[in-house]
């Protein structure tokens, strides 16, 4: 077993089970529960929640309500919810499958796929995880497909509530569990560039149409829309070359004050518009003028396009992000919001993954997958 006396900065979960260890007379209690097959650990799991549920008492219950972030309720009725969701559904072209997942998903479904630590979400004693993401679902749906003959591009959503552990008090609008859309497309990818471009512009332009509808149906109120559009690999590129401490970086992807630039002098602009041009000596100073290139070649294409369809929408390269690392492979993009207070949301957020080159265990596969948060823009921007 790792040996948790060498760990620094525990966490409140290290420093339990720590204690629980201390206190047993195996020592190797927690290799042993590691190691043992998902039927056994699931049974004995199963017993013990069974004989701890036999000792609560009503008022326990209630205490639970009382005390848990999760059990909240949302604020936001039913009837908002299938209105704003049947009308999105309409929206959705004729080519994308809607589909309802199960609430639950594989264990590891997420933190294998896309490297998020399994301690954020919710693993049951079945061997299975809450969904906190549906759209390592979604993956699994197209590798299905895939499987049954399906040759052409697969298109899927879904909207769902999903619940995710981390403690999300400090970041405005964010709540434990909360209601989402979630839209993937994927198809086999054999060097045909124009994928990249034409994922991109399926998804920003639908959830940009569902922004415009909303407003149409002045039942909402947004004052300004951005779109900005990354690649990841400049900011991998950066810590790898210039040794960054990626740790530091990876718990301040939410972090409004922190700037990958700013805080570690790199003398490259932290955001420009699609005409602007860097100097090359700056991007090869730094190692990052190929991943530059490649979001300049793919993204300029299309924020052109979009710029046309919508011409009150600001669009920019964001060349500093680093949310979505471990998660998105290389290009994204994010869709902000401001509501009539003035006040600025993330809305939708998206990216290419390497998901269904997991899945199908192998490199000719694209993948985009992205999420509209429908509990946050009802919540903060209807009238």
């Amino acid at each position: 077993m790792e040996n948790f006396e060498s760990i620094k900065n525990k966490t409140n979960t290290e420093t339990i089970v720590e204690g629980v260890l201390n206190k047993v007379e195996s020592p190797t209690l927690f290799e042993d529960l590691k190691k043992m097959p998902g039927e056994k650990l699931q049974a004995l799991l199963i017993a013990l929640y069974n004989e701890r549920a036999k000792d609560l008492k009503p008022k326990d219950i209630l205490r639970q309500v009382r005390e848990s972030r999760f059990l909240e309720p949302s604020e936001i009725s039913l009837k908002e919810f299938n209105s704003f969701d049947d009308s999105a559904i309409e929206m959705l072209g004729d080519d994308v499958e809607a589909i309802e997942l199960s609430p639950v998903g594989p264990l590891g479904s997420t933190s294998v796929l896309s490297r998020i630590s399994q301690k954020n979400i919710i693993t049951t004693s079945r061997n299975n995880e809450v969904l906190s993401d549906a759209s390592p679902l979604l993956a699994i749906e197209y590798e299905k497909r895939r499987k049954e003959g399906v040759a052409n591009s697969v298109h899927l959503f879904t909207s769902h509530r999903v619940i995710r552990a981390q403690n999300f008090d400090k970041i405005k609008g964010f709540t434990p569990h909360f209601r989402a859309m979630f839209l993937l497309s994927g198809d086999k990818f054999l060097r045909r560039w124009e994928l990249i471009e034409g994922f991109l512009e399926k998804h920003i332009n639908y959830y940009l149409s569902v922004i415009k509808n909303s407003v149409t149906s002045k039942d909402f109120r947004v004052n300004k829309v951005k779109v900005s559009v990354s690649n990841l690999m400049i900011s991998e590129n950066l810590i790898s070359g210039l040794k960054l401490d990626r740790n530091l970086i990876m718990k301040n992807t939410q972090n409004a004050d922190f700037s990958l630039f700013k805080d570690n002098n790199i003398e490259i602009p932290t955001r420009i518009n699609a005409q602007e041009n860097i100097d090359s000596e700056v991007l090869n100073k730094y190692g990052v003028k190929k991943a530059y290139e490649y979001l300049l070649r793919n993204c300029k294409p299309l924020i052109d396009s979009l710029k046309t369809k919508y011409p009150d929408v600001d669009f920019d390269l964001d060349l500093e992000r680093i949310a979505g690392i471990g998660y998105y492979d290389n290009l994204c993009f994010k869709i902000s919001a401001q509501n009539e207070t003035s006040e600025w949301y993330p809305l939708a957020d998206g990216g290419f993954t390497d998901w269904t080159q997991k899945l199908a265990q192998s490199d000719k596969e694209i993948c985009l997958t992205s999420g509209f948060g429908t509990e946050l823009f009802i919540g903060k921007f209807k009238k």
